[in-house]
Order: structure tokens, then sequence, then C-alpha cells
């Protein structure tokens, strides 16, 4: 506190903590319980100004509301992350019952304790009085723009889930070069739905998904060049969209507001300052980027089947995602819903085969750096956590830990494809080594009258994988095929494990094949090698024994296992 005057020395003033409410998923918001120097008790919030603002008191003076509001999306636009604070003074009589409320929840059962801490701290954080906002920059790391151009071209699909504004996820797509100035935003809900529910309570997303599923059809179905891109076609927004599509839009006017304005309000398309053609339907589906809000779209298109099968087909056509205004628990289903895809597509079908066997099942990575990541982290089949500033929440409950995002280039580029490239091999292999050891002891029991006579020495069988098991080691940890710069200047590399070109159907069937036919060469050769000149083998006229002929074949398997490591 400044001191009187206009002194430049302050006072010091003690604030006395009484309770602290603390930030979750569903509350979106942190408040504390203060007794200020004065004797007075004072409730202190602050949060997502979406949750604030429906705290404050009705009173509030609304043209300082509305400039605020202002303020707030100013500073979304220049990429600032956003707070809202706002403040309650509590009687003593009222801190009281509260107080008792409050240490009732703190102390109860471990499975009603989130439940009654939630209800106790809504009883102080109403009628709050709204004190300001804040605004902090927070600057993306080193390398994280290429980082995710890399990942682009590699053919990964980058998501970005954040609980900032819509303009400010925005502006950090652009900066961070997942959103490029040629795309066509795609913004879920609507301008101007987001405050209106609309009669079905979805916030006009069922609507707009049939406008955009309309257009995304008729993309793909367009030859370039072809009599299909002429035509006009038939548009569910009441328009003919000929070369007067939504998407015909400049890339750098396209689609500031969405397709539709409400699922109840009239139709309507955006009048672009000039018209351009449409885009052939290679580019146009590569161009389209989706910016979805995940406290009206999300809320309503989670929980609804029909909604999360049309999002997630659309989301798939887009070349990027944006997801602002979620909460960590909505992160946690959105990749939930991405991961799951299989499974709901064979309860839809019925068709279990085909959905689990499906060239494009979903792999989904997930990437954090706070406690609020921790959901998404863990749904995901692989989860990365940074450490940092943020805590170690995230790398505590993730697969991988790494100090910066563009570490990540590395992970999966060079780390993750060299790795996938020698698992195949040593899977394909350790399948191919002892399919001949299998085949080998089948043909002999064949000659034998199936009587069960062991064909090798006990210790010379035990010593088939001793022998052999160093080479897979060396596989695994030694075998390089390209160098980092390599894959560093052609991420597409990486496509050779996204479709799965080297551990598949195909080369499972194919090196049983091969496997099968080794057998055969090693057994019969060394079979009638050995039988028919038996004189060779013993000029006294004894037959040779089973252990030299069970000996020589292990001998001529070991040999042939080699060379096929050495291929």
């Amino acid at each position: 506190e400044a001191a009187p005057g206009g002194a430049r020395e302050g006072r010091e003033l003690h604030f006395e903590i009484l309770a602290t409410i603390p930030f979750d998923s569903a509350r979106k918001r942190m408040s504390v319980v203060a007794r200020l120097p004065d004797g007075r008790i004072r409730v202190m919030t602050k949060g997502a100004d979406s949750i604030v603002f429906g705290l404050r008191k009705a009173a509030d003076d609304d043209a300082g509301m509305r400039l605020l509001e202002k303020h707030l999306d100013d500073f979304a636009r220049d990429g600032l992350r956003t707070l809202v604070l706002a403040q309650r003074d509590l009687s003593a009589s009222e801190y009281e019952t509260w107080s008792r409320k409050w240490h009732d929840a703190e102390t109860a059962a471990s499975a009603d304790r989130a439940t009654l801490m939630a209800l106790a701290a809504q009883d102080v954080e109403s009628a709050l009085t709204i004190v300001g906002a804040t605004a902090i920059e927070d600057r993306l790391q080193d390398g994280v723009p290429e980082t995710i151009a890399h990942l682009a071209k590699a053919g990964i699909k980058v998501w970005v889930l954040t609980g900032d504004k819509m303009e400010t996820a925005i502006n950090i797509g652009y900066s961070a070069r997942l959103l490029e100035p040629d795309m066509y935003l795609v913004k879920m809900p609507a301008e101007g739905a987001a405050k209106d529910p609309g009669p079905r309570g979805d916030y006009g997303v069922a609507a707009q998904l049939d406008a955009l599923e309309t257009i995304v059809q008729t993309a793909a179905a367009r030859a370039p060049g072809g009599a299909a891109a002429s035509q006009t076609t038939p548009s569910p927004m009441g328009v003919s969209s000929s070369s007067g599509s939504v998407l015909d839009d400049a890339p750098s006017t396209t689609l500031p507001r969405p397709l539709l304005a409400s699922s109840s309000g009239p139709a309507m398309t955006t009048t672009p300052p000039r018209a351009a053609p449409l885009p052939a339907a290679s580019s146009s589906l590569s161009s389209l980027a989706l910016v979805v809000e995940g406290a009206t779209a999300l809320e309503a298109i989670i929980g609804n089947p029909d909604l999360e099968d049309r999002f997630l087909r659309l989301a798939s056509s887009c070349r990027a995602v944006v997801a602002c205004r979620v909460s960590p628990a909505q992160k946690r289903l959105i990749v939930k819903l991405v991961k799951d895809a299989p499974q709901r597509q064979a309860k839809k079908t019925g068709n279990y085969v085909k959905a689990y066997c499906a060239f494009e099942r979903p792999m989904t990575l997930a990437i954090g750096d706070g406690a609020n990541d921790v959901g998404m982290i863990q749904e995901a089949q692989v989860g990365v956590g940074i450490s940092g500033k943020e805590g170690r929440q995230a790398v505590n409950t993730a697969d991988f830990a790494i100090a910066q995002f563009r570490f990540l280039k590395i992970l999966l580029l060079a780390h993750g494809r060299r790795n996938y490239r020698r698992m195949s091999k040593v899977i394909i292999y350790s399948f191919f080594k002892n399919i001949v050891l299998t085949f080998v002891l089948f043909y002999f029991q064949s000659d034998c009258g199936w009587s069960g006579f062991s064909f090798y020495e006990s210790w010379v069988y035990s010593g088939y994988n001793f022998f052999l098991g160093l080479l897979p080691f060396t596989m695994g940890f030694f075998d390089v095929d390209i160098t980092d710069d390599t894959v560093d200047r052609f991420p597409r590399l990486y496509l050779a494990g996204l479709r799965r070109m080297d551990l598949n159907v195909t080369n499972t069937v194919y090196a049983t094949f091969e496997a099968i036919a080794a057998s055969l060469v090693i057994y019969y050769v060394v079979r009638e090698t050995i039988l028919r000149p038996r004189f060779i083998w013993h000029p006294h006229g004894k037959a040779s024994d089973v252990w030299v002929f069970g000996t020589t074949v292990f001998v001529a398997m070991v040999a042939a296992m080699a060379g096929r490591a050495a291929l």
C-alpha cells in the first residue's frame, strides 16, 4: 500500500489466510478466504471470464462490464492469457457458519469429499463483485513452430487443446505455425450462437455440422479441372455453392464467422470482399482448420454419440484442430474420443474384425506441462510430460519426460521411427527362427513314426535361443538405416510407422512362408546328405546315429538363422 502524501515508501500489510478453495476442472476457478488488516473477512476469486462473470452480482455496472469484456477481447487478440478477479466481503456470522461447513467437507470420507467441498465453495463464490482482469504473455518455447511444422510434414495430425479464449487460441495457433495464412478457419459454434443455445440446446452445432459435411463431401468429390468443378451443387444454407461458396473466400478472410449463426436463425454466409475459385479437392481438404469452443460446442457434442461421430469425421478431414476454453476433463474426453474410434465404429456396424483391423487405426500422443494436462496424458496411448515451471505433475504421470517441446521432434521422428523399425525386425526375426525350429522337429517326427523321440541332445536344444539370442539384441541396439540428418531433412520418412510398412500382416505371412521353405531346405538337404551315402561317414559299416544327424541339422539351422539376421 502506498504511503499517504505520495511518498515512495509503502506500508507492509499482513493478510491472514483462513481457507483456500483449490482449482478443479469443473469449477475452473480458485478462491482464498482471508482476514484483512482492518479485520474484515473477504473472499477473493480468480478464474476464467466465462465462469466468474456468471458469479457476479446482478447489480454490477453493465457499462463497466462491457468495457471489461472489450478489454479482455483485445488482450486475447494480442495472444495474452486472461483471468478475471472478483471479491466478496463476509460478515463474522457468515464466515463462522461457512467455516464449519467447509471443515466438515474437508474431513469427510474420500468418496463424498469432492462433492461436499464443491457445494461449500458455492456458498461463498456467489454474488461477487468484479474487480478487474489480468493479462499475461505466455511466450512459446524456442523451436515450437519448427517442431509442429516437422510433425505436420511427417503426416502427424496436431490438435491444440487449451483453456484460453478463442482469440488467444487462434493467435497461439498462428504463432506456433499450426495455422497457416492460407487456411480456411471454421469456428464452432458460429459467432452469435455462443450466447444462444437454440431450441435444441446445442448452440447450432448440429445444423453447422450438416453444412460442413456437405461442403467437405463436395470438395472431396471434385477432381481438379474436372467437370464437377464447374457444376452447381445444392447448399444446406439456401444458397448456390458454386463460385460463391463459403469456402470460396480468400484465405485471409475465410470464415471469420462460421457457416450458421444458430440452428434456429436464418441461414447465412459470409460475404467475401473478393471471390476466389473453389480449391481443388486435394487442396481444400488440406486447407481446413477447425476451431471449436469447449464451453459451448464441446459441451453439446460430448455425450451425444451422433454428434461425436460427425464431429470426429469432420475433425479428421481438417488439417489442424484447435479446441479453446476446454477444461482438463474435456481434454481427456477428446483424447478418449479419438482413441476409441475403432470401438465406436465396431459397435455401430457390428463388424468388430473390420474395425479393429482398419488401416487407419488412431494412435494418440498427449503432451503437456501442467497439472491440468494429467488427465489427457493418462488417457492417451503415449503420454509425454514437459518438466518446467508448471511443476512435475505431468512428468510424474507420463510415459516419457522431456525438458522442452522441441525435443518432441527428436523423440518421434528420430528415436520413435528408429525404434519402430528395430522392433519390427526383431519381432519378425523371432517368429522366423522359432517357426524353422518347430517345423524341423515336425519333419523328423514324420520320419520316426511320431514316436516322440528327441531329435537333439538336450544341451544342444536348449542352446538354440542362447546362440541366436545375441543377434536380436544387436539388431535392436545398433541397427541404423539412415542418419538423423536425413530424418530431419525428410520428415515424411516417419510415414513408415504410421502406415505400418515394416510390421504388418503381409510381412508376417511372407516371413512365415519363408521360414517354412527354409526349414524344408535345412532338414531334407542334411537328411539326404547323411543318410544316403552312409559309407562316407562310417567306412566300417556302422550306421550314423541320430545325434550326428540332429547336431548337423542344428548347426545348419544356426548358420542359416545367422545369415537371415545379417540380411
